[in-house]
């Protein structure tokens, strides 16, 4: 039997004034958490199954609104699989084309656990 892959952690610890755009692994892998604060005003995070980085004209795999002025948590014991990438943006609106950004801090202290 052999040992499970070393699980990494991608940190944001302060949104920009933006949508965020990030790439976190170009090639298959598994989420296991997300966690974080959120400021004054609902922001969604959207994670694309994507092997570069993501753009409001691609649609998200999963969709997390963040509530006000609350930390937020998301954990998978088994993981969720991504065959292509890991990827994320934060938006102000739900809708997955959305490309309206967030302010700057609206989301602090992001950790998201893959492998």
């Amino acid at each position: 039997m052999s040992a499970p892959p070393s699980q990494s952690t991608h940190r944001l610890l302060s949104a920009a004034a933006s949508d965020n755009a990030t790439l976190i692994q170009a090639g298959p892998g598994y989420v296991h958490g997300i966690s974080g604060t959120n400021g004054a005003a609902i922001s969604y995070l959207k994670i694309y199954d994507k092997a570069t980085a993501p753009a409001s004209t691609d649609t998200p795999r999963r969709t997390i609104q963040l509530p006000v002025n609350a930390p937020f948590t998301f954990d998978s014991s088994m993981g969720v699989f991504f065959t292509k990438g890991i990827g994320y943006r934060i938006t102000a609106a739900a809708a997955d084309a959305d490309a309206t950004s967030v302010s700057a801090a609206a989301v602090t202290c992001l950790n998201i656990d893959y492998t």
